[in-house]
Order: structure tokens, then sequence, then C-alpha cells
């Protein structure tokens, strides 16, 4: 018979954002309330919920999102009043925060919320934020922050998630009044309600191909 949901973390706090690991051993997820703070951290566990580990120490670090051959982590690190991009690396078992912008502290891809890899390795959508402002940008990782590009405007644009060709993104938006999903090349072309209702709907996500 069928089995009902099963708790893998059974942990201290809230657990959410997970992200399954490309080879779907791992999964890596935020944690908000373990020590009886707010302050979020990244922790790991085995696809099974064994093993719960904690990475995240001196910063607050979120939403992570994994590189197709895994070679990285990316996440989101609160510090100094911003919202940075950085990244985790394999070599080291992924304990040490690596800047993504190597030329700037703050980095210059503005605030960053939402992270997403996209599945050909090579690009990072990802919203920014300034003030109540959430547009989809997108950068090259091999550029490491030198060069983004605005994908959305009108500033109620979230949430982006790749298609697994990388042709592309779905996202939530606000533009209608409330959140629908929402898609568009990976040009920022062709954008298009696909929920059109009345209720809100969400952080979209693509069926996995086969």
């Amino acid at each position: 018979p069928e089995e009902g949901a099963v708790n893998l973390s059974q942990h201290r706090g809230d657990d959410y954002e997970p992200a399954w690991s490309p080879d779907g051993s791992l999964i890596a997820f935020t944690n908000k309330g373990a020590f009886g703070t707010e302050v979020k951290q990244l922790y790991f566990m085995n696809w099974d919920g064994s093993d719960i580990r904690r990475v995240s120490y001196d910063y607050e670090e979120y939403s992570s999102t994994w590189s197709a051959d895994q070679t990285y982590l990316a996440y989101v690190i609160s510090a100094s009043g911003r919202k940075i991009l950085y990244l985790r690396q394999a070599t080291d078992g992924y304990s040490s925060p690596i800047k993504f912008d190597t030329r700037e502290i703050l980095g210059r891809l503005g605030d960053v919320a939402n992270p997403a890899w996209s599945p050909d390795n090579e690009l990072l959508a990802y919203t920014r934020l300034e003030g109540y402002s959430k547009r989809i940008f997108l950068t090259r990782f091999s550029d490491r922050g030198n060069r983004i590009t605005g994908l959305t405007d009108g500033g109620k644009d979230y949430d982006p998630a790749w298609s697994p060709d990388t042709q592309w993104i779905l996202f939530t938006s606000e533009r209608d009044g409330n959140p629908e999903i929402y898609i568009m090349n990976a040009s920022g072309a062709l954008q298009s309600n696909l929920t059109l209702s009345g209720s809100k709907d969400m952080m979209p996500a693509w069926q996995p191909v086969p």
C-alpha cells in the first residue's frame, strides 16, 4: 500500500526550503528556531532524513540551490544589511562560504532572494530586491557577478524555476493583483499568465524529466 507523508527532519524549530542534490543523496534545507533564535541556518541531511548536520555558524544563511554537477551549492547570506549570493563547494564538503562575486565584497547582483541554478549548469536566475520591488534577474556563473540581466519589470515578480531544458522559467507574479504563475523564455520574452485564477498561485516547480 502507498504510504503517507514521512517526517524526514524531525528537527527543532522550523525546517523549510528543501533542495535535493542532483544525485539524490542529500537534501539541503533551511532551519529557523533550532537554537531558540530567528536566525536562518543551512543544514544537510541524507535522502532518508538521517545524519542531519548544521553547516551554517557565523552568518544567517538560507535559500540553497545546487549546481547540476553538484560541485557547488549557491545560497543567500544576510550580512551588513545586505542579502548576498554565496557559494559552498564539494571539495571541502560544503563547509566554507565562498563569495560568488570575487571582485566586490557585497556583490554586484543587488540584494538576492530565491536563487535558482539552471539545469545546464551555466546560469543563475534570482529575485532582485529593491525596497518593495521584486524582479527576476539572470547572471552567468562564469561571469561571477560581472554581468547581470533583468528579465522582468514592474517590481512584482519572484521565485524563478527553470525548465529541465533551460529554455523556460516559471515564476510567481503579482502584477495582476494576486499571486499567479507566469512563464517566460530564458531571455525574458513571451511572458504569459498560466493560472489566471482568483486564488493565490505560488512557488512553481517543473515536472522532472524521466
